[in-house]
């Protein structure tokens, strides 16, 4: 997405332009206001990570949970935070653990 792009090119300006331009197209698009968010926030600039907040809050949107998925014989599985419903969800933190230890 361009708005990622000028975020981790460290172009502020240029990712405000284009959110701007984004949200009058699609003024309901949460995400847009999330990447201008985390493109602020990249560059220290807090106040403005706090005005995107504010402006997305305003239009009634909300962030969705982040989330990932484990597929386990043939079988994909989504996890969401604080998800733990999973009847395998132990193993699957223990190995995810001891993964991160073999990493670091």
């Amino acid at each position: 997405m361009i708005l990622d792009s000028c975020r981790r090119n460290g172009e502020i300006e240029l990712g405000t332009i284009v959110a701007k331009e984004i949200s009058g197209v699609e003024p309901v698009d949460t995400g847009n206001y999330v990447q201008l968010a985390h493109c602020f926030a990249s560059m220290a600039t807090w106040d403005d990570v706090g005005e995107s907040w504010v402006q997305m809050r305003s239009l009634g949107l909300k962030k969705a949970p982040g989330w990932s998925s484990i597929e386990m014989q043939g079988t994909i599985t989504p996890f969401f935070h604080h998800h733990s419903s999973h009847p395998q969800y132990a193993n699957i933190i223990s190995l995810l653990g001891k993964l991160t230890a073999d990493i670091i």
